[in-house]
């Protein structure tokens, strides 16, 4: 073996005496450093080593630190170090020179934060055993995402068309070489997810078609295109700059079809992007086809250069358009305009044109009601301006049946704008001075939907500042009913109509009260804890009669203040109604909080042993949302001997703006017990307040303001909305 290894450190010397012989002679030898490689005998080596530069985490987001590893084609002896090395987004940490061609370096990203890490060697920095520096730079990228884990779930899609992906059966077909399947959610173990995986060499076309039942079917149900365009879709990418295709398609005819884009816009972190099919990137739309299957391609168009995951979770969009008729569910129909005898319209105000029944806008043969409202010429109409609906004698409709435990009605509204006002009028037929009134506030925009009209809850005449109107009284016959669109805008009113306005209804309709008795299989109605809430002086009280209040941090600085209340009853109607509150805080040090609570209807005990949910909307400002905090829920049971209960439940923030959490109540654990044995048992005794708290160290001390005059504060504020069980 010696014999075999001698030829070889004979030649290495030889090569080594030849160097020091060429750097000695004739008055050429150069200073160390220089890029200029001195002719060398026959045979010499004058190639300049080369570098590559991995990443421990390719391919993913990191989420700590990360080890870069350089790896030379040559021997470089001790010539790279530490110093060498140039990092963005990250901080050096531990150099370690594994042999004479390869060394590692560990960084450091920015801690609650999403970016990238660059680390780069310049030209001239390393050289060969034979005095050959490097003539090129080399660098390498690294996304990171250090903030703690957010759930792909916003909590509202709850029902179709939004297609989550918590179903059993649930599935997807992949093609292209794609892998995809239905997964935890990596920052929320309770929700399920869609993981895809590009690999090097999948096609460009690489996708995945959903499968809600998982026979292969892969229909949903169909898009509603004629009246909304605009999907959207929860997405996680490694990194921006992403091009996600969502094709849809009809599953009985492949051809046609539609496709459009969206861009991924952050780094490792849930995003929703939004789909515009009404300028496709591909095909075109059918008013005569069917649109039910839907696939998702990440990173289209191109191949990746490392395998990549996406995530994917809530499609949603607007379903095929339901029409006007059909929307009573469970409730009796009292007028739905397709009669063989058309019901009677008188108008009342100034109602333009006049009440008509027209053919559904939505499309199909579905008659329906149409009611005009216009704000030009001046004064425009009043804002009373309505229309009575009869089928009988004396503008008559028979009787509705309101009972002690029946009080609610329903209308289908197809509204030109969200957030406008409909007053629905019940009356004596014989008598104009037996009336109830109530309102309800529409949510969408050019599309059906059903309000509902709660006769127990009269509305205020006029809206918001006003008394409220004659209470039902249900010893009295209500057989007659009227119809008021933008009730309070317009000549006379609060303020005027934005512009005419055309409205269309459907489906008048009496929602009956809840059976007892029997059937305990049934599922119970849902328990409105608090579907609105009202000003009370300095304080704020919800429409079923319970306070609501806030609280923070008695020891922490604070610089000013901001609450209210925007309720239904506004004109206009804010979407959501919600109690507002908010502080801008001083002091970063401190490990302050904040918190608001809602009593129970009547300020009493809600029983809520026979619900699985807590259906919690709530929010708050952008610069603390933004930062992904988690809420804490305190449900509150009444006082035994002195003894409150309180059960703990957690919320993750989806994203900024309002947001809908169902919490299972089986995940509320006991955090004051009492003599209660297991949170069950003290969820037996029912809630009398409902809390949500921002703790440390969920409080942002991250982005400040100018607020107040002692200088920079951090704003940190709570939206709470609805509230029930279910």
């Amino acid at each position: 073996m010696t014999a075999l290894h001698q030829p070889l450190r004979l030649s290495a010397l030889s090569l080594a005496m030849a160097a020091l012989l060429t750097a000695c002679g004739g008055g050429d030898a150069l200073p160390p450093g220089s890029a200029t490689v001195v002719p060398a005998a026959s045979g010499a080596d004058t190639v300049a080593p080369v570098l590559s530069i991995s990443s421990s985490a390719a391919g993913g987001v990191a989420t700590g630190d990360v080890t870069f590893t350089f790896t030379f084609n040559e021997s470089v002896g001790a010539s790279f170090t530490a110093d060498d090395i140039v990092v963005t987004g990250g901080t050096k940490g531990t150099f370690f020179l594994k042999d004479t061609s390869t060394a590692t370096l560990v960084v450091t990203p920015a801690p609650n934060a999403t970016g990238s890490i660059e680390v780069s060697i310049p030209a001239l920095a390393y050289k060969d055993a034979t005095g050959n520096a490097n003539t090129a730079s080399a660098s390498a990228t690294q996304a990171y995402n250090t903030k703690p884990p957010v759930s792909g779930a916003t909590g509202t899609c709850t029902a179709a068309p939004c297609v989550g992906f918590e179903a059993n059966g649930m599935a997807m077909v992949a093609f292209g070489g794609l892998a995809a399947s239905v997964v935890a959610d990596p920052g929320d173990a309770g929700n399920k997810v869609v993981k895809l995986v590009k690999a090097v060499g999948n096609e460009v076309w690489a996708g995945a078609t959903i499968d809600p039942s998982g026979t292969g079917a892969s229909t949903v149900p169909a898009f509603g295109f004629a009246t909304s365009k605009m999907v959207t879709l929860r997405m996680y990418s490694p990194k921006p700059g992403e091009v996600i295709m969502l094709k849809v398609e009809s599953a009985a005819d492949g051809a046609v079809l539609m496709e459009a884009q969206a861009t991924t816009t952050l780094t490792g972190d849930w995003e929703t992007l939004t789909f515009n099919f009404a300028a496709p990137t591909n095909g075109s739309y059918n008013a005569a086809k069917t649109y039910d299957r839907v696939s998702v391609f990440p990173h289209f168009g191109t191949q990746v250069t490392a395998d990549t995951t996406y995530y994917v979770d809530e499609l949603k969009y607007t379903a095929a358009p339901a029409t006007g008729g059909g929307g009573a569910g469970a409730g009796t129909t009292l007028i739905s305009f397709d009669e063989a005898t058309a019901p009677k319209l008188t108008d009342f105000g100034t109602n333009g044109a006049g009440a008509a029944i027209v053919t559904d806008p939505a499309g199909g043969t579905n008659k329906v009601l149409k009611v005009f409202k216009y704000a030009n010429p001046a004064p425009g109409s009043e804002q009373w301006a309505g229309t009575t609906v009869s089928t009988g004698a004396n503008d008559s409709i028979a009787a509705i049946p309101f009972s002690a435990t029946a009080k609610t009605m329903t209308v289908r509204v197809y509204s030109p704008a969200a957030g406008v006002r409909v007053r629905l009028k019940v009356e004596n037929a014989s008598n104009g001075g037996i009336t109830c009134e109530t309102d309800a506030v529409t949510t969408k925009s050019g599309a059906w939907e059903t309000l509902t009209f709660d006769f127990a809850s009269p509305a205020k005449n006029p809206p918001v500042t006003g008394g409220p109107t004659a209470a039902l009284d249900l010893a009295q016959t209500y057989n007659k009913v009227s119809i008021f669109m933008d009730f309070g805008l317009g000549n006379g009113g609060s303020g005027p109509l934005p512009a005419d306005r055309t409205y269309y209804a459907d489906d008048i309709a009496f929602v009956a009260g809840a059976a007892t008795g029997g059937g305990g299989g049934s599922t119970p109605a849902p328990l409105i804890y608090a579907s609105d809430f009202r000003s009370a002086g300095a304080a704020a009280v919800t429409a079923e009669g319970g306070d609501a209040g806030n609280y923070i941090d008695g020891a922490a600085t604070q610089v000013y203040t901001w609450g209210g209340v925007a309720s239904l009853l506004d004109v206009p109607a804010p979407a959501t109604p919600s109690y507002y509150f908010g502080w801008g805080l001083k002091n970063p040090t401190q490990a302050g909080y904040l918190g608001g609570f809602v009593k129970a209807p009547g300020n009493g005990t809600a029983a809520v042993s026979s619900y699985s949910n807590l259906n919690l909307t709530v929010w708050g400002n952008d610069e603390l949302v933004n930062t992904h905090p988690h809420f804490t829920v305190i449900l509150k049971g009444p006082a035994v001997s002195g003894c409150a209960a309180e059960l703990k439940g957690d919320v993750a923030v989806a994203a900024a703006g309002v947001q809908t959490y169902n919490l299972p109540l089986s995940g509320f654990t006991l955090q004051t017990a009492c003599a209660y044995a297991s949170a069950a048992a003290a969820l037996a005794g029912g809630v009398n307040e409902v809390h949500v708290q921002v703790l440390p160290p969920n409080i942002q001390y991250t982005t400040f303001d100018g607020g107040g005059a002692a200088g920079a504060t951090y704003p940190n504020g709570l939206n709470l909305g609805p509230i029930k069980f279910n």
